[in-house]
């Protein structure tokens, strides 16, 4: 099974509000992303609730390496969206 995801170039991205396994086996390139850029994993919605806590866990610790970049990781209708804030 294969996942696709990319990385969205939207400008001034609306932040979605509220939200709450094993990780997908594709490269979540958190470095690439800019200012109120977005990741999407695209999966299904069901397939998302089971990674969602795993791919929050490597977001967290990337952001312990890079205390000057923060994110906000919600499902979406895609799958997962990954939101650069700081």
């Amino acid at each position: 099974m294969t996942n696709e995801y990319r990385v969205s170039k939207e400008e001034d991205a609306e932040l979605p509000k509220g939200g709450k396994g094993s990780v997908p086996r594709v490269p979540i390139l958190l470095q690439d992303l800019k200012l109120k850029d977005k990741l999407t994993v695209h999966m299904p919605e069901d397939q998302a609730r089971t990674y969602i806590n795993a791919i929050r866990q490597k977001v967290y610790r990337y952001k312990r390496e890079n205390p000057n970049t923060n994110y906000m990781v919600h499902l979406i209708d895609e799958g997962i969206g990954v939101w650069r804030t700081k």
